[in-house]
């Protein structure tokens, strides 16, 4: 079930020689799931040895992001050894100082709930056209605001046991008791059992207002044109993806969704990001 709104406004004016034409777009959708029949939940997304990433339950969005939900670090040794179920057993009993904790239930077993959401809260786009005599400027911004990324880039970045080069973040990483607490910054472990777990240490703010393209075109007069026989000529030079405002840590928030799979969306693999360009060019009309 969808259920949202979207509008569109525009304006469009001339005062003399100067033009100018502004449209802005807004929408907002929100799904829920409302039967899935005998299936269940289902799982997508796989990625490595994280596993299944979305799951697509009844009576929630579909594509939510599924994990482990953490708690900091452990400091010290202490407690490790005071984090037991009610039998005394400890709960996480691979970790060592400096590895994530996890969140447990009041059974002492680790929690997988919702961590995030592929979905925006709100998609906007503004077209701007300027023109004065024949020199005309063009842009078009283009947004989103309130969706969650998964980055699963983080599994090659910021995890040693995977034997790829690291994030200079890690620099900052835990060494000793009360260095950090972040998540993020775990100790590294070639034999690491713990830290690489699909939690919501991957999860990040995937908004992002993104410059689309912006132009600047000149027409050639028409007295040139009607010598030349020609209908039209303009020289123009613009850009695409000038520059994207945004707080997430991948190569680019602009994920979408993987190979046409509907419920595998907002996970980056560490895909080519959107590539920012320059062009010089010529149009002409016979």
């Amino acid at each position: 079930k969808n259920t949202g709104f979207e509008f569109d406004l525009g304006y469009k004016n001339k005062i003399s020689d100067f033009g100018y034409d502004i449209n802005l777009s807004f929408s907002h959708v929100k799904n829920e799931v409302t039967d899935l029949g005998s299936t269940g939940a289902l799982e997508a997304g796989s990625f490595m040895q994280l596993g299944y990433i979305s799951r697509t339950e009844t009576g929630q969005p579909m594509a939510n992001f599924y994990g482990y939900v953490t708690q900091g670090l452990f400091q010290n040794q202490a407690e490790i050894d005071t984090y037991t179920k009610a039998d005394g057993s400890l709960i996480q009993p691979n970790a060592k100082p400096g590895d994530i904790k996890y969140k447990a239930d009041s059974n002492g077993d680790l929690v997988t709930e919702v961590i995030g959401s592929p979905f925006p809260d709100f998609t906007a786009g503004l077209n701007m056209r300027f023109s004065y005599k024949n020199l005309s400027f063009i842009a078009f911004f283009y947004g989103v605001y309130g969706n969650e990324i998964f980055n699963a880039s983080k599994f090659y970045t910021h995890n040693s046991s995977v034997r790829y080069n690291v994030s200079t973040d890690l620099k900052d990483r835990w060494l000793l008791e009360g260095d950090t607490d972040d998540p993020n910054l775990a100790r590294l472990n070639l034999n690491d059992a713990n830290n690489s777990l699909r939690s919501d240490r991957f999860i990040e703010d995937g908004s992002f207002l993104r410059l689309k393209n912006i132009q600047l075109e000149y027409s050639l007069p028409q007295k040139w044109m009607d010598k030349l026989t020609l209908n039209h000529t303009k020289i123009f030079i613009g850009s695409d993806n000038l520059f994207t405002l945004t707080k997430y840590s991948g190569f680019d928030p602009e994920i979408g969704i993987y190979h046409g799979m509907p419920l595998d969306r907002g996970i980056d693999r560490a895909q080519y990001p959107s590539p920012k360009t320059y062009y010089l060019g010529l149009s002409i009309q016979l």
